[in-house]
Order: C-alpha cells, then sequence, then structure tokens
C-alpha cells in the first residue's frame, strides 16, 4: 500500500527538526528546570545524547526491511498475529499524541490570538487545514512544507538567540552540580528524552525514503541540530530567567518578551506564536498521516485516506477530553507519556523486534 510516495533524505532531516524543535524547546524547559534547577542544561544534554542513541536503533531497525513500515516488519519478525498485536501501544500513541498537540495548539491560539473566538471553531479550522494537506498529497505535502517550515523554525530561533545576547548572566549556571548531583540531573533529563525519541516515528516515515543510503545521516543529523538547539535555548532561558523559568508555563515565550534592543527592537511575542504554530502544524500532519497510513496497513484496508477521517474524528474527542492545556501539557506528559509510552514504545518493543530479528537471521545464516 506504499503507492506513489518518495522523500528524500533532507525531507526526513527537516521533518525530525521541525517535529522536534519547535515542541520540544516550549514543552520540556519547564520540566527540567522545576527538577535540575541550573544545571537543567546538563540533563538536557544527557537526554539529549540518549535520544539519538535511540535514533541510531529506530534507524538500524527499519533499515532492515526497506520499504515496510513497523506495522509491517513487526509481522515479518513475530508472525502475523504476534506482529499485530505488539504494536497496538503505537496506535494508542499516535492518536493521543494527535489530539493532546491538537489541545494545546487550539488553546494557545484562544489566549493568545481570538479570545472572544468559540474553541470548536478554532479546532476545526486547524482540523480541515491539516486534513487538506494530509489527504491531497499525504506524506510528500508534509514533506515539502517541513522543508520550508523547518528553515523558518531554525532562523527565529537564531534571531531570538542574537537579541537576546545582552540580557544573559553566566553566573546563574552556577553553581555546576553542587546544588543537584547525578540524581536530579539524571531525573531532569527525562523531559527531553522522552520527547525527542519521539523520532520512533523513522520506523514510519522512513518506508518512504526514495533512497536509503543517507538515511542514518540525515536522521542523526537532525537529531544533532534538535540537541544543539534545545540545549543553547535552555541556557538562555536559565541565564536570563535563573530558577524562575520553572514558575513559566513557555519560559522561551517569556525570553521573546523580555527582548528590547535600543527601543526600537521590542515587542517580538509574533515570533513565538508563528513558530508555535509552524511547529505545531507539522507536528499534527505528521500524525495524523501516521496513524491513518498505519491503521489501513494494520487493517488490510486499500485507501488509508477513509481510515484518516476516522483518525479526525477520534482526534477532536480526545481534544475534548483534554479540559485544558494543562491537563494535555503537564497531566498528559507526566501519567502517561513518561511512564508509560517512553519505556514501551520507544524503548522495549523496537528492542525486542530487533533482538529478535537478530536472532533469526543467525540462525539462519548457520543453517
Amino acid at each position: 500500500m506504499k503507492g506513489a510516495f518518495n522523500i528524500s533524505n533532507s525531507q526526513i532531516f527537516w521533518l525530525l527538526v521541525s517535529m522536534e524543535i519547535g515542541m520540544a524547546t516550549l514543552l520540556t524547559i519547564t520540566m527540567a528546570v522545576q527538577v535540575a534547577k541550573q544545571d537543567a542544561w546538563i540533563s538536557t544534554l544527557l537526554g539529549s545524547a540518549v535520544a539519538i542513541l535511540l535514533t541510531f536503533f529506530y534507524v538500524k531497525l527499519a533499515m532492515r526491511y526497506p520499504g515496510k513500515t513497523i506495522i509491517q516488519f513487526s509481522q515479518d519478525i513475530l508472525g502475523m498475529w504476534l506482529g499485530k498485536i505488539i504494536v497496538i501501544p503505537y496506535f494508542v500513541t499516535w492518536y493521543s499524541v494527535f489530539g493532546a498537540i491538537l489541545r494545546q495548539v487550539v488553546d494557545f491560539i484562544y489566549l493568545s490570538l481570538f479570545t472572544a473566538t468559540p474553541v470548536w471553531i478554532i479546532t476545526v479550522v486547524i482540523l480541515v487545514v491539516v486534513a487538506y494537506m494530509t489527504y491531497v498529497g499525504g506524506i510528500e505535502s508534509i514533506a515539502r512544507c517541513a522543508e520550508v517550515i523547518g528553515p523558518i523554525i531554525v532562523v527565529m530561533l537564531i534571531i531570538i538567540f542574537i537579541l537576546s545576547i545582552q540580557d544573559l548572566h553566566a553566573k546563574r549556571l552556577l553553581p555546576i552540580y553542587a546544588d543537584t548531583g547525578w540524581w536530579l540531573i539524571t531525573k531532569g533529563a527525562i523531559p527531553s528524552m522522552t520527547f525527542l525519541s519521539e523520532s520512533s516515528i523513522l520506523m514510519v516515515l522512513l518506508a518512504f525514503l526514495s533512497t536509503q543510503e543517507k538515511a542514518m545521516s540525515s536522521s542523526l543529523w537532525a537529531m544533532v541540530v534538535s540537541m544543539v538547539i534545545l540545549l543553547d535555548t535552555i541556557m538562555m532561558v536559565i541565564m536570563i530567567f535563573g530558577t524562575l523559568a520553572e514558575k513559566m508555563w513557555y519560559p522561551l515565550e517569556q525570553l521573546v518578551r523580555y527582548i528590547y534592543v535600543m527601543e526600537f527592537v521590542q515587542n517580538v511575542d509574533s515570533i513565538f506564536v508563528i513558530l508555535f504554530l509552524l511547529s505545531g502544524f507539522v507536528k499534527l500532519a505528521m500524525y495524523l498521516f501516521v496513524a491513518s497510513y498505519s491503521t489501513a496497513q494494520w487493517f488490510g484496508f486499500q485507501s488509508w485516506r477513509t481510515v484518516m477521517w476516522v483518525v479526525l474524528g477520534i482526534g477532536y474527542i480526545i481534544t475534548i477530553l483534554f479540559k485544558n492545556i494543562d491537563v494535555a501539557t503537564v497531566e498528559y506528559p507526566s501519567q502517561f507519556w513518561i511512564p508509560y509510552v517512553f519505556p514501551i514504545c520507544f524503548i522495549a518493543i523496537p528492542f525486542i523486534l530487533l533482538l529478535v530479528d537478530v536472532i533469526r537471521r543467525g540462525i539462519r545464516i548457520k543453517t
């Protein structure tokens, strides 16, 4: 059911960067600072390194079955029924993440721009735009958008960094380690580690690559770029606000509001709004496609576009179940994403599949 979809390695790079950078810089900083205080940048470095290592294994596993998604090669490895059962947690993750991101984007737009507009109208408008692009062009349209949106996000963050240099106070990074210790630093690494490990989506996306020769390098470079930008962001937040960042919803937004250069450059909040919306748009479209396409593969349907409307309906219901942005941004990660999704979907299942595949291939070679 792969069809005519065909994306390049550079598009994989920008898909990952667009997905990882925007939302990670917005949602992981506060959680890291709450635990690791001024050493949160060390936590971010540690968590990002683990996520890069996990990405290596995701790509390694996917490249063993070129042109196949995890829905397909899980059945090749474990057999049809066991292969289908083991990927069920991914559907729970993809559907719930789609609903959570939609809730975050909708509430952000409502609170920042359209407080007089009913929330359901904003939700429907976003769903229509995302559904149109996904339905018409599938992953190719999303990848092309990421090639445009990704560099815009990176440039915007660089501009924020440059304009914030005059307000940095390096002493707020001190003392290093003395107030926390390795336990708190390691615990503070969990947010960045779990969010960046969304690169597990590569086990679906790599099936659409036109050539897999540079799949590993494109994926790892995307993660390295994401790590560097996330690390720079959290260090700048700490150097400007110190541990006060732990009390902020979006420290990056406050950093942007803090920019004031020669009474000329100020009130640049729109940069943050655009950054959030662009990243959220790419992420919503990607999860919509992955959930729809994978669901169609799991049930053996020929048309994933038909399934897409069901995914949209379920996503809308999940969005309603998230009563507010606090539930989607705080409770969902802490009560579901970190304790269940990360260990099961990002570690256990990929490693089980890779281990069984290595053993099976080794047995075939010996016989």
